[in-house]
C-alpha cells in the first residue's frame, strides 16, 4: 500500500491539487507594468494520485521543487504550433528543481500511483489576478488539444 500524507491546512487549487501558502515576502517590488506586489511567494502544492494541475499561465516565472513522492511530470507550451516540453522532477532522473520560464502555459501529473508534494516560487509573488487557466471551450484549448490530443486531459 502506497503512503498518503497530507501536511496541514491545504486547501484546493483552482488549477487541481492543494497549496499551502509557505512565504510571501515583505519586500515589495514595482513590476513593469507598475504594480506593486511582494517579491516572491512560496507554496506547497500536492497532487494526489489522479490529480493534475490544469494547464495555467503567469508572465512571471515559477520555480518547481520536489519534496516527496515519486515525482511529477511538468508540460510546457508555449502555444499552438510549438511542441510541448516534458520534464521531469524525480529521484529516478536525479532532477529535483526547475525553473519554468514566464510566459509559458504549464501543466502538471503525479508519477506513479503516490501522491507527491512539490513546491512553487513565483517572483514577483503568485496573483490570482494574473493567473490563467486554459479555458476548456476556448480556441487555445483546442488548438492545445488537437495537438497534444493524449494530454488533453490537462485542460
Amino acid at each position: 500500500m502506497h503512503e498518503t500524507f497530507k501536511p496541514v491546512n491545504l486547501q484546493p487549487h483552482l488549477e487541481g491539487g492543494s497549496y499551502k501558502l509557505l512565504c510571501l515576502s515583505e519586500i515589495i517590488v514595482t513590476t513593469e507594468h507598475n504594480k506593486q506586489m511582494p517579491a516572491l511567494s512560496h507554496i506547497y502544492f500536492e497532487l494526489q494520485p489522479g490529480e493534475v494541475s490544469k494547464m495555467h499561465f503567469f508572465d512571471r516565472d515559477e520555480l518547481w521543487n520536489l519534496y516527496r513522492g515519486a515525482g511529477v511530470y511538468l508540460y510546457l507550451w508555449e502555444g499552438p504550433g510549438h511542441e510541448l516540453e516534458r520534464v521531469e522532477l524525480s529521484v529516478a532522473a536525479m532532477v529535483y528543481a526547475f525553473a519554468v520560464p514566464g510566459n509559458v502555459w504549464i501543466g502538471a501529473e503525479p508519477i506513479g500511483p503516490e501522491a507527491v508534494l512539490t513546491g512553487c516560487t513565483v517572483a514577483p509573488a503568485f496573483d490570482y489576478d494574473d493567473f490563467k487557466l486554459l479555458q476548456t471551450d476556448g480556441e487555445l484549448a483546442y488548438c492545445f488539444k488537437v495537438e497534444n490530443p493524449e494530454l488533453a486531459y490537462l485542460v
